[in-house]
């Protein structure tokens, strides 16, 4: 009778973990779809399905093994059966949680290798150095804080690779110009005013030609007075998210021409542009976002 118990218990042990393990790799394959743009995916669809399916159908195993020992007499063979069936649960359980850990540190070497770029970049102009990853860290919270309703329509990950990249053109522009202390000329502007071009170039055949027209459009406004001149909903949501978040890192961080402002000033001067140059509904939720949250960290709070 110990025996028995002993067995049922495995049996149900391995099946809860067989259960478990089916849902965080529905999760693991939704996290992969997120993340993984489309050049870069050789995963076949049909193995997940599959995969899926068999952690199903083995759950239906561990049913009838459990019946199988209820109706059984107890023996020492039970139990012998029931380990294996807990240790193959085990070993599920394990692979997947192995699977989600490398998925994780896959996306945060892609990351990191995206920063190491980004700031070799910024590093000509010392004003601008870490403004990319401000953007960066802007955009992620202000993503927290969007409702459901529009974080459905945007992938996370791929919208926080916009917003590292969204300047990465800057990289064609003359340093001579990125470090002007005075104004810049009509020409000097317009060499500025390609960056967004360039970056969409650099992206292009690239596997994050995907999001190579959110950089190439985060300098647009909503009233068509910008780069290209889209207005309202031809300017890709993205878009519109990166652009807010660009103009108040600018705002908030110390340039070669003038100290940041505060967090307060610098929605005061950005709330003459709602609906004009941003997103009326997008900055109406960046408004309520905690200040503290949006501190640029190599910065000190102003």
């Amino acid at each position: 009778m110990i025996y028995k118990i002993f067995a049922e218990f495995l049996i149900v042990a391995g099946a809860f973990l067989i259960v478990w393990s089916a849902f965080k790799y529905y999760m693991l394959i939704r996290f992969s779809a997120d993340e993984t743009y489309r050049k870069m995916s050789g995963r076949n669809r049909m193995n997940d399905i599959v995969s899926i399916g068999l952690l199903c159908f083995s759950f239906a195993g561990y049913v009838a093994a459990g019946v199988y020992i209820a109706l059984g007499s107890g023996a020492l063979y039970d139990l012998f059966v029931a380990l294996i069936f807990a240790g193959g649960g085990v070993f599920v359980y394990f692979m997947v949680a192995s699977q989600i850990g490398m998925s994780k540190v896959l996306r945060l070497k892609t990351t990191e290798i995206l920063k190491i770029l980004v700031n070799s970049i910024e590093m000509k102009d010392a004003y601008t150095f870490g403004h990319s990853q401000h953007v960066h860290k802007i955009v992620g919270v202000f993503y927290d804080h969007l409702p459901e309703s529009v974080r459905k329509h945007i992938v996370k990950p791929k919208l926080l690779d916009a917003a590292l990249l969204h300047d990465i053109g800057k990289i064609g522009i003359n340093d001579a110009v990125l470090n002007k202390k005075g104004v810049l000329n009509a020409g000097e502007w317009n060499k500025v005013k390609e960056h967004p071009a360039v970056g969409k170039n650099l992206l292009v055949s690239t596997s994050f030609e995907e999001i190579e027209n959110w950089v190439l459009y985060h300098h647009e406004h909503i009233d068509g007075t910008g780069y290209y001149h889209l207005t309202g909903d031809e300017i890709p949501p993205e878009a519109r998210i990166i652009a807010i978040a660009d103009v108040y890192s600018a705002l908030t961080t110390d340039r070669i021409y003038r100290t940041r402002y505060s967090h307060k000033q610098a929605l005061d001067m950005m709330a003459k542009g709602r609906g004009t140059q941003f997103d009326a509904d997008l900055f109406a939720v960046f408004e309520t976002i905690d200040g503290a949250l949006l501190i640029n960290d190599n910065q000190p709070a102003s």
